[in-house]
């Protein structure tokens, strides 16, 4: 989500900081049994002010957090297959995973229409192809 806290939407930007924190919340009260200590110093310096417990380990437990929406992903694999490839090729190629390319056709088999601004977003691709020839 990089390029969502770094982006110019301040919408993207605000929900992509805000499913953070609640995520993080989550993890801190998940790992807070095992780890007090840590967990406890993190609560207190990050969520202390705007939590109503006053510790980690008196605050309820995380609940599930639905999604709304009728999203389907079971193709998001190939999604996360694209983008390793993009960062493979970079890697390959002495490219700074930062560094945008002009152009990459991806070899993996993905509906672009559904995926593409994603892929290209994440692997910071001005122009996505399917199939072909890789130009930087």
């Amino acid at each position: 989500i990089k390029y969502r806290l770094f982006g110019n939407d301040p919408s993207s930007k605000n929900a992509a900081v805000a499913t953070l924190k609640t995520v993080f919340l989550a993890v801190l009260k998940m790992y807070a049994p095992l780890m007090p200590f840590v967990t406890e110093q993190l609560y207190q310096d990050l969520y202390r002010n705007s939590e109503k417990a006053k510790s980690v380990h008196i605050s309820s437990w995380p609940t599930a957090i639905s999604v709304q929406g009728p999203l389907d992903i079971s193709d998001f694999n190939q999604a996360i297959a694209a983008i390793d490839e993009v960062r493979k090729y970079k890697a390959q190629e002495s490219i700074s995973l930062g560094k945008e390319l002009d152009s990459f056709n991806v070899n993996t088999h993905i509906n672009l229409q559904k995926y593409g601004e994603l892929i290209q977003k994440v692997g910071r691709i001005k122009q996505l192809g399917a199939v072909g020839s890789r130009n930087t």
